[in-house]
């Protein structure tokens, strides 16, 4: 038997009672080690079609549904940003008037001591790889003047003399 979804579980549950219906209407028959009467196969049978039936019924709502949410989140949700976005303007950001208007203060999350430390390493690894310093190492650092160069002595100048005629 090949793997049965819904649409041909039903039909073939809807099969069954015709053929258990021209076949079996009367008398008593022996199944799966329980004794029914067709009308009692006929009515096991249905019921499991009636639930297959609401259980699409059901997933056609919920998809007809969740796209008229989704429909309505577009045009509602940007109108609620801009009242919240009015509130805080004409009235401040005062958390418990937010409140009224069904906005949640976003808690600002303490950082661990780990987190401390990575950063600490981020930016002083960034900092010497852009050879960066701040005021006070600024402060320490002092330029040095070379004078410039002198002419030695050495008679490495040269004299002009008169040529011979």
């Amino acid at each position: 038997m090949s793997k049965q979804n819904q649409n041909t579980t039903v039909a073939a549950l809807g099969q069954s009672i015709i053929g258990v219906q021209k076949h079996f209407s009367t008398g008593t028959l022996l199944v799966a080690g329980k004794t029914f009467t067709a009308a009692q196969l006929v009515t096991l049978f249905q019921s499991l079609i009636d639930a297959i039936n609401l259980a699409i019924a059901a997933r056609a709502a919920r998809v007809k549904a969740v796209a008229n949410v989704r429909a309505l989140e577009t045009t509602v949700l940007p109108v609620h940003r801009e009242l919240i976005a009015f509130v805080e303007a004409s009235l401040g950001r005062d958390p418990t008037l937010l409140a009224d208007f069904g906005e949640q203060p976003v808690a600002r999350k303490t950082p661990t001591a780990a987190t401390k430390a990575v950063a600490v390493q981020k930016r002083e690894a960034t900092r010497a790889a852009r050879h960066t310093a701040g005021p006070v190492q600024k402060k320490a650092v002092k330029g040095t003047v070379t004078p410039p160069a002198q002419p030695s002595a050495s008679g490495s100048a040269t004299t002009a003399t008169k040529p011979a005629s």
